[in-house]
């Protein structure tokens, strides 16, 4: 790994960004699993930005959380009930998966 100033290594729940950011340490199928939420978002509704954290499913109504996506095994529910809890502070109208 090459060091860079433009690498920030972080800890915690949240870290504040700029304009309102706010990353969200999450967990998920892995340890620093993260997500952004942006207020101003969804025309200032708030939106997450969540990679494969919280993954929208074709019908967009429902979201996924997988442990492995390659091997289709699903989170347990612990972790997602920590992903919930990570995010309820937050409001947002749109999510944005990968």
């Amino acid at each position: 790994m090459r060091t860079s100033p433009r690498i920030r290594f972080w800890e915690g729940t949240t870290l504040s960004l700029w304009d309102g950011l706010t990353l969200i340490n999450c967990g998920g199928h892995f340890e620093g699993g993260a997500v952004l939420h942006w207020p101003a978002g969804a025309n200032g509704k708030g939106a997450l930005l969540t990679g494969d954290i919280i993954q929208v499913v074709q019908d967009r109504h429902y979201v996924s959380f997988m442990r492995s996506y390659p091997n289709l095994i699903p989170l347990g529910p612990a972790a997602i009930q920590r992903i919930l809890e990570r995010i309820e502070p937050f409001s947002f109208e749109q999510i944005y998966g990968a």
